[in-house]
């Protein structure tokens, strides 16, 4: 995977097919400066690079012979999207630290992401936001960063499914509700989770997060400090 700068990323696209090409140019940009910036081993950092590189691959060619179906209308470039997302997320995952066991941590989340679910993990879609839909596939809650998901796509909602589509009680509800509560509160102390009231009996339970402005800006030093701001803003 080469490395991408932000030259050009300060010009506003003037058509979707040049929007698609700006984002993944974004998402690679971030993904590379996070590399940069924080993997000091010139041997480590290509790993992480090649990792990311075999994922996509990987997955391209999956999509190619069992295409993604849209969950959301009107969907947008299904694949592309997805791409885009696990990318910048991997980015963000990077902050964590360059340990063998960050990077071990990374690459179980990129071994989990397909292009359908196995129904053995939980799916996560997360709706609303940029791009519209997104999804991720983990075998619990300590194997993403929700808060790190909401900075990338700064999504309304989270449709969550439990492995192999069980139905939900109130039991395993509040369990992963107050799970979910300690991960984001975390890094966004003020932040609401708006629940759905009864989510018992359903294959599905639905949750909004409202994240006040400040700690979204925090978060987004944290990703993006301030030369990174710089440089995209002024195009180099």
């Amino acid at each position: 995977m080469k490395k991408i700068s932000f030259e050009g990323l300060n010009k506003e696209p003037k058509s979707k097919k040049g929007w698609q090409e700006w984002h993944r140019k974004y998402a690679l940009a971030f993904f590379s400066d996070q590399v940069d910036r924080v993997v000091p081993s010139k041997a480590k950092r290509h790993y992480v690079r090649s990792i990311l590189k075999n994922w996509e691959k990987r997955f391209r060619a999956n999509c190619s012979v069992n295409p993604p179906e849209p969950y959301c209308y009107p969907p947008g470039n299904l694949v592309e999207d997805q791409i885009n997302f696990v990318t910048q997320y991997v980015a963000c995952a990077i902050l964590d630290g360059t340990s063998d066991k960050n990077i071990k941590k990374i690459e179980h989340f990129l071994s989990m992401q397909c292009v359908t679910n196995t129904e053995e993990r939980y799916e996560i879609r997360f709706i609303g936001g940029y791009p519209l839909d997104v999804y991720a596939y983990v075998d619990s809650l300590k194997d993403i960063d929700i808060a790190d998901i909401f900075f990338i796509t700064e999504f309304e909602s989270m449709d969550i499914y439990r492995p192999q589509k069980e139905k939900w009680n109130k039991r395993t509800a509040k369990c992963f509700i107050d799970e979910l509560k300690e991960d984001v509160l975390f890094d966004c102390p003020n932040a609401k989770l708006i629940v759905d009231f009864d989510p018992a009996k359903r294959v599905v339970l639905e949750i909004g997060i409202e994240v006040d402005e400040s700690p979204l800006f925090l978060k987004k030093l944290q990703c993006m400090p301030p030369a990174f701001l710089q440089r995209l803003e002024g195009g180099c």
